[in-house]
């Protein structure tokens, strides 16, 4: 009564070149109709998905594993940026997660 199915959706390669793999539906699903639910997790700011590289002088062993040089700025950043949403001009992020989150492009066509 209160669940989702995700029936109309299945796995696949997409037509378009470089795109990878997609979600495609196997019906028409009507005006309104969800599509796959998305949960998405809630980040504060941008800055929590920053990468930095480990502290080389640290002498405390569990210090040496997880010590991280913020003083060079981040490294990169972490790879689930690239599936949240978010705008320039602010510092939240939502990010989904769930079944079909590896699936649904929600990149600009």
């Amino acid at each position: 009564e209160h669940g989702s199915c995700t029936d109309h959706l299945v796995a696949g390669r997409s037509t378009i070149p470089q795109a990878g793999r997609g979600a495609f539906l196997t019906r028409p699903l009507g005006e309104g109709e969800t599509i796959a639910p998305m949960p998405l997790i809630h980040l504060a700011k941008k800055s929590m998905l920053d990468m930095y590289l480990p502290l080389r002088n640290a002498t405390d062993p569990f210090e040496r594993e997880t010590a991280r040089n913020m003083t060079l700025g981040p490294h990169h950043q972490q790879l689930m940026l690239n599936y949240c949403f978010g705008r320039d001009d602010l510092d939240i992020l939502l990010c989904p997660y769930g079944v079909a989150n590896g699936l649904v492009n929600h990149a600009p066509p």
